[in-house]
């Protein structure tokens, strides 16, 4: 789930993927899961999942724990 509030991080301030604050980021940014609650930066959780996804065998684990990732949101930006 999308963190809208940044009251939500806790005490996880830095992603723990790249280690940037994640204090200072815009909405839609920031992505808690839902099986294990650690938090990342959006777009490097992405980009982790699509480097890892290359083996059945990792298909959808958190990067930091391997837990299995049940679900995650997406989010379609596009123009017309």
């Amino acid at each position: 789930m999308f963190i809208k509030d940044i009251n939500e991080l806790g005490s996880q301030i830095h992603c723990l993927i790249t280690g940037l604050d994640m204090r200072d980021v815009k909405n839609n940014e920031i992505y808690r899961l839902d099986d294990c609650n650690h938090i990342f930066m959006y777009r490097a959780l992405l980009k982790v999942l699509s480097i890892q996804n290359k083996s059945i065998y990792n298909y959808f684990k958190c990067p930091y724990c391997m837990a299995d990732i049940n679900s995650l949101d997406i989010i379609i930006d596009y123009e017309l």
